[in-house]
């Protein structure tokens, strides 16, 4: 909603980790877990949702390059991870990463972050560490109260209870009041997204009325554009070098 209404201005930079549990690669598929692992890797199992979430925030942008890196040191019969640049047709670039080495106490960790021109939007949607909570904050260059206050009812009417503060930054140049909407850490549970598909399908239209406003559901053309983008990042890392999306 927030980069829908253009409360961030033109995103001009972005960042998203999708990191695993490096129980996940060694144990989650029982006596079979490292022959699965050895066949797949965080770009297959991570980066495919992430990239695919990407595209669908800044629709109608398309990544035409990708630059990426890999590692393995530690497991030895997979990648340990990816970190892949996304270069969409706009100017946008966002940095992906996904890595499933991590010790830490939850099995997942998800973490964004997107810069505008009128503000940020940092949003720790799965912490991974106990240290830390679920959290949304956005932060804008200049809104006025009551357009701040207009914007926390429609996200109230999404589900999402957010709050309106106008505070001072503990370290700015110059001072100044920052307008923010920040996001209660406990959330209601989401609605399954295959409920809206089920609900496309039986009202016979391609955004049904449960997802009016939000964009629209994914096809098998968004299915084979992530599958695109996960080969190129396999293949940058692997070639070292830009590989363009075709």
């Amino acid at each position: 909603y927030i980069i829908q209404e253009g409360l961030l201005g033109a995103v001009a930079y972005g960042e998203a980790r999708l990191d695993d549990n490096i129980s996940v690669p060694r144990r989650l598929w029982g006596e079979r877990s490292r022959d699965w692992a050895a066949t797949s890797s965080t770009a297959h199992f991570l980066l495919s949702h992430t990239s695919d979430t990407m595209r669908w925030l800044f629709e109608p942008a398309e990544v035409e390059a990708v630059y990426a890196i890999t590692q393995h040191q530690v497991l030895g019969y997979s990648p340990d991870l990816y970190d892949a640049y996304l270069f969409f047709n706009t100017g946008l670039k966002l940095r992906i990463k996904a890595e499933w080495i991590k010790y830490m106490e939850g099995l997942v960790e998800y973490y964004k972050c997107f810069s505008g021109d009128k503000g940020t939007l940092f949003y720790n949607k799965i912490p991974g560490f106990n240290v830390k909570e679920a959290s949304l904050q956005a932060n804008f260059d200049d809104l006025p109260v009551e357009q701040l206050l207009r914007h926390q009812e429609a996200l109230k009417a999404r589900g999402a209870r957010v709050h309106v503060k106008m505070l001072e930054p503990r370290s700015s140049v110059g001072g100044g009041i920052m307008p923010q909407l920040e996001m209660d850490a406990q959330q209601p549970p989401a609605t399954r997204l295959m409920d809206h598909i089920l609900n496309s399908i039986f009202e016979g239209k391609p955004v049904p009325d449960s997802w009016a406003g939000n964009g629209r559901l994914p096809t098998g053309e968004d299915g084979l554009a992530q599958t695109k983008i996960v080969c190129a990042i396999i293949e940058s890392a692997n070639e070292r070098k830009e590989v363009l999306i075709t």
